[in-house]
Protein backbone atom coordinates (compact mmCIF):
# COMPACT_ATOMS: atom_id res chain seq x y z
CA UNK A 1 0.00 0.00 0.00
CA UNK A 2 1.52 3.46 -0.88
CA UNK A 3 1.22 6.43 1.37
CA UNK A 4 2.23 10.37 0.22
CA UNK A 5 4.69 11.93 2.74
CA UNK A 6 3.92 15.87 3.57
CA UNK A 7 6.04 18.67 3.39
CA UNK A 8 6.61 21.39 6.08
CA UNK A 9 5.08 24.59 5.07
CA UNK A 10 8.03 26.47 5.45
CA UNK A 11 9.56 24.83 2.93
CA UNK A 12 6.91 25.99 0.13
CA UNK A 13 7.47 28.71 -2.28
CA UNK A 14 4.94 30.35 -4.47
CA UNK A 15 7.30 29.24 -7.50
CA UNK A 16 8.35 26.22 -6.16
CA UNK A 17 5.65 23.21 -6.46
CA UNK A 18 5.82 20.45 -4.08
CA UNK A 19 6.61 16.80 -4.66
CA UNK A 20 5.08 14.55 -2.93
CA UNK A 21 7.32 11.34 -1.78
CA UNK A 22 5.69 7.76 -1.61
CA UNK A 23 7.50 4.87 0.53
CA UNK A 24 6.03 1.54 0.32
CA UNK A 25 4.43 -0.15 2.98
CA UNK A 26 5.71 -3.85 3.26
CA UNK A 27 2.97 -6.61 2.10
CA UNK A 28 2.09 -9.80 4.06
CA UNK A 29 2.76 -12.65 2.26
CA UNK A 30 -0.73 -15.74 3.21
CA UNK A 31 0.42 -19.08 2.77
CA UNK A 32 -2.92 -20.59 0.98
CA UNK A 33 -3.12 -24.32 0.92
CA UNK A 34 -4.04 -26.04 -1.65
CA UNK A 35 -5.48 -29.44 -2.19
CA UNK A 36 -5.47 -31.01 -5.69
CA UNK A 37 -8.00 -33.69 -6.11
CA UNK A 38 -6.88 -36.09 -9.14
CA UNK A 39 -10.15 -36.39 -11.43
CA UNK A 40 -9.01 -39.39 -13.27
CA UNK A 41 -9.28 -43.02 -12.03
CA UNK A 42 -7.13 -45.89 -11.98
CA UNK A 43 -8.22 -48.93 -14.57
CA UNK A 44 -8.86 -51.22 -12.16
CA UNK A 45 -11.64 -48.94 -10.07
CA UNK A 46 -12.71 -48.03 -13.59
CA UNK A 47 -13.16 -52.26 -14.70
CA UNK A 48 -14.61 -52.49 -10.97
CA UNK A 49 -17.44 -50.42 -11.90
CA UNK A 50 -18.38 -51.31 -15.26
CA UNK A 51 -18.19 -54.64 -13.54
CA UNK A 52 -20.44 -53.71 -10.77
CA UNK A 53 -22.62 -51.83 -13.33
CA UNK A 54 -23.19 -54.98 -15.73
CA UNK A 55 -23.84 -57.07 -12.78
CA UNK A 56 -26.98 -54.90 -11.44
CA UNK A 57 -28.05 -54.71 -15.36
CA UNK A 58 -28.12 -58.46 -15.45
CA UNK A 59 -29.85 -59.05 -12.05
CA UNK A 60 -32.52 -56.38 -12.64
CA UNK A 61 -33.27 -58.40 -15.90
CA UNK A 62 -33.34 -61.46 -14.57
CA UNK A 63 -35.23 -60.29 -11.89
CA UNK A 64 -37.62 -58.31 -13.90
CA UNK A 65 -38.47 -61.34 -16.61
CA UNK A 66 -39.28 -63.94 -12.95
CA UNK A 67 -41.47 -61.21 -11.55
CA UNK A 68 -43.74 -60.78 -14.86
CA UNK A 69 -43.92 -65.00 -14.98
CA UNK A 70 -44.95 -64.88 -11.00
CA UNK A 71 -47.69 -62.16 -12.16
CA UNK A 72 -48.93 -64.63 -15.27
CA UNK A 73 -48.74 -67.43 -13.06
CA UNK A 74 -51.00 -65.83 -10.33
CA UNK A 75 -53.32 -64.41 -13.24
CA UNK A 76 -53.91 -67.96 -14.42
CA UNK A 77 -54.37 -69.04 -11.27
CA UNK A 78 -57.12 -66.94 -10.89
CA UNK A 79 -58.64 -67.59 -14.07
CA UNK A 80 -58.91 -71.11 -13.33
CA UNK A 81 -62.04 -72.67 -13.17
CA UNK A 82 -62.56 -76.19 -11.36
CA UNK A 83 -66.40 -76.98 -13.09
CA UNK A 84 -64.62 -75.94 -16.72
CA UNK A 85 -61.67 -77.75 -16.48
CA UNK A 86 -63.46 -81.09 -15.33
CA UNK A 87 -66.03 -80.57 -17.75
CA UNK A 88 -63.87 -79.49 -21.22
CA UNK A 89 -61.00 -81.43 -21.62
CA UNK A 90 -59.84 -79.13 -24.24
CA UNK A 91 -59.34 -76.03 -21.79
CA UNK A 92 -57.55 -78.33 -18.77
CA UNK A 93 -54.95 -79.05 -21.70
CA UNK A 94 -54.99 -75.51 -22.90
CA UNK A 95 -53.87 -74.24 -19.38
CA UNK A 96 -51.09 -77.06 -18.93
CA UNK A 97 -49.62 -76.22 -22.35
CA UNK A 98 -49.40 -72.74 -20.93
CA UNK A 99 -47.61 -73.86 -17.36
CA UNK A 100 -45.21 -75.86 -19.25
CA UNK A 101 -44.61 -73.30 -21.68
CA UNK A 102 -44.48 -70.89 -18.70
CA UNK A 103 -41.73 -73.31 -17.41
CA UNK A 104 -39.53 -73.43 -20.19
CA UNK A 105 -39.61 -69.80 -19.97
CA UNK A 106 -38.28 -69.83 -16.56
CA UNK A 107 -35.83 -72.12 -17.26
CA UNK A 108 -34.32 -69.83 -19.69
CA UNK A 109 -33.95 -67.13 -17.50
CA UNK A 110 -29.83 -66.29 -16.32
CA UNK A 111 -29.41 -66.42 -12.76
CA UNK A 112 -25.58 -66.78 -13.34
CA UNK A 113 -24.56 -67.31 -8.85
CA UNK A 114 -26.94 -65.08 -7.04
CA UNK A 115 -28.56 -67.54 -4.77
CA UNK A 116 -31.17 -64.74 -4.46
CA UNK A 117 -32.30 -64.77 -7.79
CA UNK A 118 -31.99 -69.04 -7.81
CA UNK A 119 -34.22 -68.92 -5.30
CA UNK A 120 -36.94 -66.92 -6.74
CA UNK A 121 -36.94 -69.30 -9.76
CA UNK A 122 -37.05 -71.95 -7.68
CA UNK A 123 -39.93 -70.82 -5.94
CA UNK A 124 -41.73 -69.45 -8.75
CA UNK A 125 -40.84 -73.34 -10.51
CA UNK A 126 -42.91 -75.00 -7.29
CA UNK A 127 -45.85 -73.03 -7.97
CA UNK A 128 -45.84 -73.88 -11.32
CA UNK A 129 -45.16 -77.64 -10.69
CA UNK A 130 -48.15 -77.45 -7.88
CA UNK A 131 -50.55 -76.43 -10.17
CA UNK A 132 -49.52 -78.63 -12.67
CA UNK A 133 -49.98 -81.69 -10.43
CA UNK A 134 -53.56 -80.11 -9.61
CA UNK A 135 -54.80 -80.59 -13.17
CA UNK A 136 -53.57 -83.93 -13.62
CA UNK A 137 -55.27 -84.76 -10.40
CA UNK A 138 -58.31 -83.71 -11.69
CA UNK A 139 -57.95 -85.54 -15.00
CA UNK A 140 -57.59 -88.96 -12.80
CA UNK A 141 -60.41 -87.85 -10.93
CA UNK A 142 -62.36 -87.69 -13.64
CA UNK A 143 -61.54 -90.78 -14.85
CA UNK A 144 -62.46 -91.90 -11.53
CA UNK A 145 -65.98 -91.49 -11.67
CA UNK A 146 -66.37 -92.34 -15.60
CA UNK A 147 -65.45 -95.79 -13.94
CA UNK A 148 -67.60 -95.32 -11.11
CA UNK A 149 -70.73 -94.82 -14.10
CA UNK A 150 -69.20 -98.16 -15.76
CA UNK A 151 -69.87 -99.89 -12.87
CA UNK A 152 -73.56 -98.45 -12.07
CA UNK A 153 -74.34 -99.60 -15.38
CA UNK A 154 -73.36 -102.77 -15.53
CA UNK A 155 -75.00 -103.03 -11.84
CA UNK A 156 -78.31 -102.16 -13.90
CA UNK A 157 -77.90 -104.65 -16.73
CA UNK A 158 -77.60 -107.23 -13.78
CA UNK A 159 -80.68 -106.10 -12.44
CA UNK A 160 -82.60 -105.72 -15.60
CA UNK A 161 -81.18 -109.95 -16.30
CA UNK A 162 -82.64 -110.81 -13.03
CA UNK A 163 -85.91 -109.32 -13.84
CA UNK A 164 -86.15 -111.15 -17.57
CA UNK A 165 -85.34 -114.02 -16.00
CA UNK A 166 -88.13 -114.00 -13.48
CA UNK A 167 -90.61 -113.22 -16.22
CA UNK A 168 -89.04 -115.84 -18.54
CA UNK A 169 -90.00 -117.97 -15.82
CA UNK A 170 -93.98 -116.76 -15.43
CA UNK A 171 -94.61 -116.99 -18.99
CA UNK A 172 -92.62 -120.57 -19.02
CA UNK A 173 -95.60 -121.63 -17.11
CA UNK A 174 -98.68 -119.82 -19.34
CA UNK A 175 -97.23 -121.18 -22.39
CA UNK A 176 -94.67 -123.32 -24.10
CA UNK A 177 -95.11 -121.47 -27.51
CA UNK A 178 -93.26 -118.13 -25.96
CA UNK A 179 -90.85 -119.81 -24.34
CA UNK A 180 -88.74 -120.21 -27.52
CA UNK A 181 -88.72 -116.48 -28.88
CA UNK A 182 -88.10 -115.45 -25.03
CA UNK A 183 -84.91 -117.83 -24.80
CA UNK A 184 -83.59 -116.25 -28.27
CA UNK A 185 -84.63 -112.75 -26.52
CA UNK A 186 -82.36 -113.10 -23.79
CA UNK A 187 -80.10 -114.86 -25.50
CA UNK A 188 -79.23 -111.26 -28.19
CA UNK A 189 -79.92 -109.18 -25.53
CA UNK A 190 -76.93 -111.36 -23.41
CA UNK A 191 -74.85 -111.31 -26.70
CA UNK A 192 -75.42 -107.07 -26.60
CA UNK A 193 -74.88 -106.77 -23.39
CA UNK A 194 -71.58 -108.81 -23.89
CA UNK A 195 -70.59 -106.30 -26.53
CA UNK A 196 -71.00 -103.55 -24.80
CA UNK A 197 -68.83 -104.98 -21.55
CA UNK A 198 -66.38 -105.39 -24.25
CA UNK A 199 -66.43 -102.38 -25.59
CA UNK A 200 -66.02 -100.73 -22.27
CA UNK A 201 -63.43 -102.86 -21.34
CA UNK A 202 -61.60 -101.28 -24.74
CA UNK A 203 -62.06 -97.83 -23.48
CA UNK A 204 -61.17 -98.59 -19.82
CA UNK A 205 -57.81 -99.96 -21.33
CA UNK A 206 -57.13 -96.89 -23.70
CA UNK A 207 -57.81 -94.88 -20.90
CA UNK A 208 -55.36 -96.70 -18.78
CA UNK A 209 -52.83 -96.73 -21.79
CA UNK A 210 -53.50 -92.52 -22.00
CA UNK A 211 -52.94 -91.67 -18.71
CA UNK A 212 -49.55 -94.01 -18.58
CA UNK A 213 -48.54 -92.62 -21.42
CA UNK A 214 -49.30 -89.06 -19.82
CA UNK A 215 -47.34 -90.09 -16.41
CA UNK A 216 -44.09 -90.71 -18.73
CA UNK A 217 -44.54 -87.99 -20.51
CA UNK A 218 -44.30 -86.00 -17.54
CA UNK A 219 -41.16 -87.71 -16.19
CA UNK A 220 -39.85 -86.78 -18.92
CA UNK A 221 -40.09 -83.44 -19.23
CA UNK A 222 -39.20 -82.99 -15.21
CA UNK A 223 -35.92 -85.10 -15.89
CA UNK A 224 -35.21 -83.01 -19.23
CA UNK A 225 -35.87 -79.69 -17.12
CA UNK A 226 -33.35 -81.51 -14.34
CA UNK A 227 -30.98 -81.54 -16.89
CA UNK A 228 -31.37 -78.16 -18.46
CA UNK A 229 -31.03 -76.90 -14.30
CA UNK A 230 -28.13 -78.94 -14.08
CA UNK A 231 -26.48 -77.50 -17.44
CA UNK A 232 -27.54 -73.94 -16.39
CA UNK A 233 -25.32 -74.23 -13.21
CA UNK A 234 -22.85 -75.71 -15.46
CA UNK A 235 -21.92 -73.26 -17.54
CA UNK A 236 -22.97 -70.15 -14.90
CA UNK A 237 -19.61 -72.16 -13.27
CA UNK A 238 -17.69 -72.11 -16.59
CA UNK A 239 -18.62 -68.45 -17.33
CA UNK A 240 -17.37 -67.51 -13.94
CA UNK A 241 -13.90 -69.45 -13.83
CA UNK A 242 -13.38 -67.67 -17.30
CA UNK A 243 -14.18 -64.62 -16.10
CA UNK A 244 -11.68 -64.79 -13.25
CA UNK A 245 -9.07 -66.47 -15.85
CA UNK A 246 -9.94 -63.34 -17.99
CA UNK A 247 -8.90 -61.20 -14.98
CA UNK A 248 -5.68 -63.20 -14.29
CA UNK A 249 -4.54 -62.64 -17.58
CA UNK A 250 -5.02 -59.26 -17.79
CA UNK A 251 -3.55 -58.69 -14.37
CA UNK A 252 -0.27 -60.63 -15.89
CA UNK A 253 -0.03 -58.65 -18.94
CA UNK A 254 0.09 -55.36 -17.21
CA UNK A 255 2.46 -56.61 -14.56
CA UNK A 256 4.71 -58.11 -17.37
CA UNK A 257 4.34 -54.75 -19.69
CA UNK A 258 5.55 -52.56 -16.62
CA UNK A 259 8.47 -55.06 -16.11
CA UNK A 260 9.77 -54.38 -19.92
CA UNK A 261 9.15 -50.38 -19.58
CA UNK A 262 11.36 -50.75 -16.44
CA UNK A 263 14.07 -52.89 -17.71
CA UNK A 264 13.78 -50.55 -21.34
CA UNK A 265 14.23 -47.40 -18.84
CA UNK A 266 17.31 -49.08 -17.22
CA UNK A 267 19.12 -50.01 -20.56
CA UNK A 268 18.62 -46.73 -21.78
CA UNK A 269 19.93 -45.30 -18.14
CA UNK A 270 23.01 -47.40 -18.41
CA UNK A 271 23.62 -46.59 -22.26
CA UNK A 272 23.65 -43.25 -21.18
CA UNK A 273 25.92 -43.37 -18.41
CA UNK A 274 28.36 -45.32 -21.21
CA UNK A 275 28.09 -42.93 -23.26
CA UNK A 276 29.18 -40.18 -20.91
CA UNK A 277 32.06 -42.60 -19.68
CA UNK A 278 33.57 -43.01 -23.30
CA UNK A 279 33.12 -39.20 -24.29
CA UNK A 280 34.89 -37.84 -21.17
Amino acid sequence: MMQMKKNPPSCRTHWSTAKPGYYRVPSKVVSIPVHFVGSERSRTDSAVKIQRMLRGFLVRNAMRKIGAMRVELERIEREIRVEVLRREQRERVRVIETIMNLLLRLDSVRVLHYSGLRECRKSVIKKAVALQEMLDEMAVGEEEVGEDDCVGKEEEGNGMENLQNEKCGSMEEESIGLERSLVERKEEEEEEDEALKNEEKGDGKKRELLLEKIVEDNQKMMEMMAQLFQRNELQSTLLSSLSQRVEQLERAFVVERLRKKKKNKVDARNKQACAKNGFN
